[in-house]
């Protein structure tokens, strides 16, 4: 079976670059797609829009940046976001990856112990409600762990 797909792999950023240069294109002038998917090429995606904004001044040169712009880049970590997303659920849906437990099993993993609070099927994850973290987590949601890295542990008592 293939790896999951990385937030870092380079597939994952091209897709985030393009997609964000998308976005950049229709500003003021514009430019093109490409041309800003060569700009955005070094910058940080995980940066707030501000932070992009002075690298592209600084290193591209980048002229009549406003807040237009750096709203738009402020966007970066949702295009970062999404393109992983797709790609591990497009892995996901190719190696046929279908999470085995269910909720309300305790698990271990990296992040400590805790029970399964929700699945996401698309992207093979548990939502997983730490031990001490009940309050948090109480409506539901919880810390993605990849079905792959968890380990069962036991039941929890009903």
């Amino acid at each position: 079976m293939a790896d999951r797909p990385k937030g870092n792999d380079p597939a994952v950023r091209a897709l985030a670059l393009r997609s964000l240069a998308g976005d950049c294109a229709k500003w003021g002038d514009g430019g093109t797609v490409d041309s800003w998917v060569d700009i955005l090429r070094g910058v940080h995606l995980n940066e707030n829009g501000f932070e992009i904004a002075k690298d592209l001044d600084r290193a591209y040169r980048v002229t009549g940046i406003d807040a237009e712009l750096v709203e738009i880049l402020d966007g970066a970590s949702s295009h970062l976001w999404s393109a992983h997303r797709d790609a591990v659920q497009a892995w996901a849906a190719a190696e046929g990856v279908k999470p085995t437990l269910a909720i309300g099993q305790r698990i271990e993993c990296r992040y400590g112990r805790g029970v399964i609070n929700g699945i996401d099927e698309e992207i093979a994850v548990y939502l997983l409600k730490p031990d001490g973290e009940e309050d948090r987590f109480s409506q539901g949601g919880g810390v993605h762990v990849a079905y792959e890295t968890a380990t069962l542990i036991d039941q929890v008592p009903a």
